[in-house]
């Protein structure tokens, strides 16, 4: 896959308004955030101890890890 590539993982009804939607997608774990009617999707895991994101708290587009607070 190049980076020009569109991948569907899930459809925009399954990303919940004030959370998020884990899913992996070959190796990768992916969090999928909405945030004013539109989605967003980053690695689902935070460098400093491989915490989920997706079981954080998100804010606009600030997501705070669930270990570091």
């Amino acid at each position: 896959m190049t980076n020009d590539e569109w991948v569907r993982i899930a459809s925009f009804n399954e990303v919940p308004e004030n959370g998020a939607l884990a899913l992996e997608y070959e190796d990768k774990k992916i969090a999928v955030f909405q945030n004013n009617g539109k989605a967003y999707a980053i690695e689902d895991w935070c460098p400093h101890l491989s915490a989920r994101l997706s079981e954080g708290v998100h804010e606009g587009f600030t997501i705070t890890c669930p270990l570091h607070k």
